[in-house]
């Protein structure tokens, strides 16, 4: 994620859909940090980020203090409109196409931030 660094952002990274859902029920626990959003690879082994947002989300439905979750933004090299419908369907809030491009990553982060903060704020 060396183009999120380059951003002026702080990346971490799992290994797969199941390590991301992992960290974020021990981010829920306060065992690590919260993201301010989530870059998930549509296509990884085992569990794939569709289902891992979607269990992300239940994990945050589930949450007794209601906090929210964080924009998860879909990452594929699939481009195609139906795609992006497809995923925005299935609960993803944004897409980005592979290879990242910079001038997106920034808009869509944006939007991710501002959103995450607006919400986070609101909560309180």
């Amino acid at each position: 994620m060396k183009v999120v660094e380059r951003a002026g952002h702080e990346a971490l990274t799992v290994r797969n859909g199941l390590d991301a859902l992992e960290y974020m029920r021990r981010a829920l626990q306060g065992a690590a940090r919260m993201p301010d959003a989530i870059l998930m690879d549509i296509f990884m082994p085992g569990l794939d980020g569709m289902e891992a947002s979607q269990r992300i989300r239940a994990l945050f439905a589930d949450d007794e203090k209601e906090r929210t979750c964080p924009s998860i933004i879909a990452l594929t090299a699939h481009a195609f409109a139906e795609d992006r419908q497809r995923y925005l369907e299935a609960g993803l809030d944004d897409f980005l196409t592979k290879p990242l491009v910079p001038p997106d990553l920034h808009r869509v982060l944006e939007n991710a931030f501002r959103n995450f903060s607006y919400q986070r704020g609101s909560a309180a």
